[in-house]
């Protein structure tokens, strides 16, 4: 690595850590701004990305359908 390459890694790291930090104080504030970045960023990145976690939960949340053969008799519990 010459001089000259190491001067302009070290000059994109450093403002790569200036820009972060502009992000992380606009961010504090809460402007208009970074919320239409925040908004962006969402819905480019997570806008179809869902929680497969929770799906045994969503499952147990809906009513079950009553089989062919079932009485209607609640469970013992």
């Amino acid at each position: 690595m010459t001089v000259l390459e190491g001067v302009v890694a070290w000059s994109i790291g450093m403002i790569l850590i200036a820009g972060a930090a502009i992000l992380i104080r606009g961010a504090r504030r809460g402007g208009k701004a970074i919320h239409v970045i925040g908004a962006a960023l969402t819905l480019m990145t997570m806008g179809n990305v869902r929680d497969r976690s929770n799906e045994a939960a969503e499952v147990a949340k809906q009513p079950r359908k009553k089989e062919a053969g079932e009485s209607g008799d609640p469970p013992n519990e």
